[in-house]
């Protein structure tokens, strides 16, 4: 029992005991509806956000750490929200609108975890302490202008290193995966083969879809 009746128990006000209790008492009725015509139950939610937060506490998604949520409205949106709260953790949210330099100055200020990714790459934590100092700049500085200056100043990022050329690209979308994105770098390889290829390029109609 709280000790101060002002103080709403955790089953009135904490996400993951709320949702818990709802699906025990509501578990067939409507949580959400969608325009689609589709819907969850209060017992699809508890099951869909229970597996979102499994995903990023395997990812090292933590109590406070701060999950940035780049994405559309929709309901993969309201999971993701549902999910950072229910491990406690801080759910910042982006304007999709937002690109370029805005984009990185948002991502900068939200001081979202980059554990997850590191993680997920096999690196040790350690290495989010590199964002906070200004010892690594001297060779971040020279490791960049090794990658770029080669390409010209008529580009930005990404560039590729292949064949003995550097290029900016390939740009893609959606991204490849399995014996498509080998068939699409094997490609690449013959294209750039050539000393003389330059560019190819067209306006892109979609925007950065990694599903």
């Amino acid at each position: 029992m709280n000790a101060d009746s002002r103080i709403p128990g955790r089953d009135e006000c904490v996400v993951g005991d709320l949702l818990r209790r709802w699906a025990g008492e509501r578990s067939d009725r409507h949580f959400l509806e969608f325009e689609d015509g589709s819907a969850w139950t209060f017992a699809d939610t508890l099951d869909r956000v229970e597996h979102a937060a499994a995903g990023l506490q395997s990812l090292g998604v933590q109590q406070g750490s701060h999950v940035l949520c780049w994405m559309p409205n929709a309901p993969e949106a309201v999971l993701a929200w549902l999910a950072a709260n229910y491990l406690g953790a801080v759910h910042v949210p982006i304007n999709t609108g937002y690109r370029g330099r805005l984009l990185q100055h948002a991502i900068e200020l939200s001081d979202a975890t980059v554990a997850a990714a590191l993680a997920e790459a096999g690196l040790p934590a350690e290495l989010l302490d590199a964002g906070h100092t200004d010892a690594n700049d001297d060779e971040l500085e020279r490791s960049h202008h090794e990658g770029m200056d080669p390409v010209g100043d008529e580009v930005g990022t990404p560039v590729l290193h292949i064949n003995g050329m550097a290029l900016f690209g390939p740009v893609i979308s959606p991204a490849p995966k399995g014996e498509q994105a080998g068939d699409l770098f094997d490609g690449f390889v013959k294209l750039t083969a050539y000393p003389g290829f330059f560019e190819a390029k067209r306006t892109r109609t979609v925007g950065p879809i990694f599903d």
